[in-house]
């Protein structure tokens, strides 16, 4: 699937779009404890669950696992660490980085790592309780794990009834992949020529599954077909994706945003498709960005990111289906009021279709803890 990239920068105003505000189903238990005195919202990934609202991050101040849900209000509790409600959740060790969920079977599921063991971690609601596992790693034993620290940049999907997950081996470095059969974990490596797998975002696309990440050769790509693993470079510069990848797929083309941050040549907010023939490249944004979320609402394809350039603040895209459209959503700089804040927001950004409604949970740098956008015809904003 390679194919010649080429640069354009297309930028204007935004363009609205609308939608209801009407958050919620009742149903779930309500549990509440404070973790630290306060729920930080960095590492997030949020996921619809039995037609509610569901959002897994990490907060540093305890070094532990937080899930919050709507239930006619924020509802949150401590899943792993310190305080830690889930059977298997090992107390005083950090958990709850590099979160990555998804619904399975019925079951609600996370991916996240131990930063204490360095190790691959893993915790499910079986409809009564939580259930917590070491996968792979240091003190990992499933089939194929490997004495080593992994667990970063996970990112979980379905494929033929298999619940997956791809993530980095900090060891090696090279990208890991673990699957569920159904009755057992099988995990192994992947990407041959190693150089690191940062920023992973796996997807489904014309029933293949595709990565991509990051390595020393910049990024790269990998799909399963024939029977066998592939692998390419799209973007041959190590300075790109180093905070964040979001794939998807919209009209029929395969999509991934990716990053150039601080420090680096070629810093901004960058943008590549498969158009069926070859892989085209644009460069959205020329500041800093980090941590891309993109999604697909009213038939746009919609991008939330960190702009680092100057003061730290949440920002979107929306393509319009001529051009690309930004603002500056919450954070220094932004205005309209709506809960907006001057505190350094917008890292860690998971965007989600929910209640026919755009959603994104994002980190308060200043204040450190959880927040989250919705449009309802305007901008809505708040901590929680």
């Amino acid at each position: 699937m390679q194919g010649r990239l080429g640069f354009t920068r297309r930028r204007a105003a935004l363009v609205g779009f609308a939608a209801v505000l009407a958050l919620g189903a009742a149903g779930a238990t309500s549990r509440s404890a404070h973790a630290g005195g306060q729920f930080s919202g960095s590492y997030n990934s949020a996921v619809v669950y039995n037609g509610q609202l569901h959002e897994f991050s990490y907060d540093a101040t305890s070094g532990t696992l937080i899930h919050t849900w709507w239930s006619g209000s924020w509802q949150t509790e401590v899943l792993d660490g310190a305080g830690g409600i889930a059977n298997g959740a090992q107390t005083g060790r950090d958990e709850g980085l590099y979160n990555s969920a998804i619904v399975y079977n019925g079951q609600l599921h996370d991916f996240y790592y131990d930063a204490t063991n360095g190790d691959l971690r893993h915790v499910w609601w079986n409809g009564s309780s939580w259930t917590a596992e070491e996968l792979d790693g240091n003190s990992g034993d499933v089939s194929g794990a490997m004495t080593a620290t992994v667990g970063i940049w996970n990112s979980v999907l379905v494929y033929n009834g298999q619940l997956q997950d791809f993530y980095e081996n900090l060891d090696g470095p090279s990208v890991r992949h673990i699957v569920w059969n159904g009755s057992s974990w099988f995990a192994e490596t992947l990407d041959p020529r190693g150089g690191g797998s940062l920023s992973n975002s796996a997807i489904v696309y014309q029933n293949t599954v595709h990565d991509f990440y990051q390595s020393t050769a910049g990024l790269n790509h990998l799909w399963f077909a024939n029977g066998s693993w592939h692998f390419e470079t799209l973007n041959a510069d190590p300075n790109l994706a180093d905070e964040g990848n979001s794939s998807l797929v919209f009209n029929g083309q395969l999509q991934d945003f990716y990053t150039g941050s601080d420090g680096n040549a070629d810093k901004g907010l960058y943008h590549i498709v498969w158009n069926g023939t070859r892989w085209v490249n644009e460069q959205l944004d020329f500041n800093n960005a980090d941590w891309p979320s993109g999604i697909v609402y009213n038939n746009q394809v919609q991008a939330f990111y960190t702009n680092s350039a100057s003061a730290m603040n949440m920002n979107h895209f929306v393509w319009t289906g001529t051009r690309w459209a930004w603002e500056l959503l919450d954070g220094p700089g932004s205005t309209g009021g709506a809960g907006r804040t001057t505190n350094v927001v917008g890292s860690y950004n998971s965007a989600i279709l929910y209640n026919s409604q755009v959603h994104d949970f994002y980190f308060d740098n200043t204040a450190t803890v959880l927040r989250h956008a919705v449009y309802s015809g305007g901008w809505f904003f708040e901590a929680i």
